[in-house]
């Protein structure tokens, strides 16, 4: 992603010295998205200056005729808004993508714009606590999902849309006491993520599956996604699951008993979780933080924020 990044860089800057015409446009908008998509992976989703790249790029897009990457577009403006926890842009961007697939729903016309829709909504609704509303929406964007269109979807987003539905599908059943249900829909994430082979995918998947381990499972159960999680991350230098990975593995050595060692992985992730302007966990991994502290208090036992925070 480092070299992808360096060498969209020289073109978008070789670009800027041809005429304005259509067709520099069009491609002056093809480099900014993928830039947007590779400073995603690199920096992270709420750094300023990918919201700042996808703003260029939404610049861009009221200067051609409709084109089809303004989805793209409105990925991009709408997961740094949710990243920075700005819940109010976050849902009137999605919103807007959903009323704009209902507008195209024509018979025969493309179901783009109402899948990611309901992506966005059902995944906005989740951090609003709206855990049953979010359900029905991924359930009408898996719907709309073919699996034959999967490389078209990769042109708008930096994961596979299916996925991240299962996915946030498994948290909202958990936080609805449906447990067995949760971990089914954790392990199709998985699954499906593997079958893909994308990494991104892949890193989001046994992330998500990580968090769920930890609420239902055992440390010792979450410590295999976060390994798996660390070895794809390893080769890719993915910066957001990095400090995420971080601050994971270093509760699970904390509820282990192995404080030195957990503690300062927890501290490391967070700041650099920070440091990308992201928000949207903040509070958890505090807690978390705050949990493994509490728990180097007392001798070494083995605990877990688990069933026993759920009424």
């Amino acid at each position: 992603m480092a070299e992808a990044l360096g060498h969209l860089c020289q073109g978008e800057a070789l670009i800027a010295q041809l005429e304005d015409t259509p067709w520099r446009r069009q491609c002056e908008l093809d480099l900014t998205i993928a830039i947007g998509m590779a400073q995603i992976a690199t920096q992270g989703y709420a750094m300023v200056s990918t919201g700042d790249t996808f703003r260029k790029a939404q610049a861009l897009c009221a200067r051609l005729p409709d084109p089809p990457q303004t989805l793209a577009v409105m990925h991009g403006l709408w997961t740094h808004a949710l990243m920075r926890a700005d819940f109010p842009a976050a849902q009137r961007l999605a919103n807007e993508v959903y009323e704009r697939g209902a507008e195209r729903s024509k018979p025969g016309s493309d179901p783009i714009w109402s899948l990611m829709g309901h992506r966005f909504r059902g995944c906005t609704r989740y951090f609003l606590g709206e855990f049953s509303e979010a359900v029905a929406d991924v359930d009408a964007g898996l719907a709309l999902y073919d699996p034959a269109r999967r490389a078209m979807y990769a042109a708008f987003t930096v994961d596979d849309p299916k996925v991240v539905m299962l996915l946030y599908r498994s948290w909202a059943l958990m936080c609805m006491g449906r447990f067995a249900d949760a971990n089914m829909y954790s392990d199709m994430t998985i699954h499906e993520a593997r079958q893909i082979g994308h990494v991104y995918t892949l890193a989001h998947a046994l992330c998500g599956r990580a968090f769920v381990t930890l609420t239902l499972g055992t440390p010792v159960e979450a410590l295999r996604d976060i390994e798996e999680l660390e070895a794809v991350l390893a080769d890719n230098g993915i910066a957001y699951y990095e400090a995420v990975a971080s601050i994971l593995r270093g509760w699970c050595l904390a509820a282990q008993g192995r404080f030195e060692s957990g503690l300062p992985l927890i501290a490391c992730g967070l700041a650099a979780y920070r440091a990308a302007g992201t928000m949207l966990y903040v509070s958890g991994f505090l807690r978390m933080s705050a949990e493994a502290h509490g728990g180097r208090k007392g001798p070494p036992r083995h605990w877990r924020w688990s069933k026993r925070h759920w009424p």
